[in-house]
């Protein structure tokens, strides 16, 4: 018996290498197991083996954000699961927000208030998909910034945003969803979307909106 981590490794390990067949659809989903994404490599580790202090995964992404379990230990009002952090009626100092955004990839924010007096977008930051829903927010552009190039995705919805201002999102061109329903938002200013060549969903259902420049997404 060989250890789980040189099934489909593309290396005989077994004298038939009868470990390697039927590799092709188990890589493309790894159900049950724990993918390695980077793209020099393809395979699945157990699940036993994310955050056990070895590197499995020849990028090592299975160690990482292995800290998050303890974060949330000191933050009740917050739940997590392997990357996700949820977070849902708590008031936020930047010190949590920004632990919790140095080890979250996908962080949902729900009737949560952030008490900020200055933040700086750090390279430890590596959320990709940020949700701050039902929070009475009106301003988009800055919490959007703290996430830098890091971002793929948003949802802001259920919040009292009325306007995109010029360069909203210019620091995060590599943003492919915004998800901007049930606000108030009834102005678009040019630019707003300026150089989001990525974006691929744009959602602003159940606004009011009366005033959209032609050039919103030109630059």
């Amino acid at each position: 018996m060989i250890q789980f981590r040189y099934h489909c490794d593309g290396i005989w390990h077994c004298p038939n290498g009868e470990e390697e067949h039927n590799c092709t659809k188990f890589l493309l989903n790894c159900s049950g197991f724990f993918k390695c994404t980077s793209s020099a490599e393809k395979h699945c580790i157990h699940m036993v083996d994310v955050c056990n202090g070895v590197k499995d995964c020849h990028s090592s992404e299975d160690e990482y954000f292995c800290d998050l379990p303890k974060l949330c230990a000191f933050e009740p009002y917050c739940k997590c699961l392997l990357y996700a952090t949820k977070c849902e009626r708590v008031t936020l100092n930047y010190f949590s927000l920004k632990t919790l955004m140095s080890y979250t990839v996908h962080l949902h924010l729900n009737d949560v208030s952030v008490t900020l007096s200055s933040f700086r977008v750090e390279d430890q930051v590596k959320t990709r998909s940020f949700i701050w829903t039902s929070s009475s927010l009106t301003d988009i552009c800055s919490p959007v910034k703290w996430f830098s190039q890091f971002l793929k995705a948003i949802d802001f919805a259920g919040n009292q945003l009325h306007t995109l201002p010029r360069h909203c999102f210019a620091s995060t061109e590599n943003l492919q969803i915004i998800t901007l329903p049930f606000n108030v938002i009834s102005k678009i200013e040019q630019n707003a979307f300026q150089e989001l060549k990525m974006l691929s969903k744009l959602d602003l259902s159940s606004n009011a909106l009366n005033t959209f420049y032609s050039l919103a997404f030109m630059g």
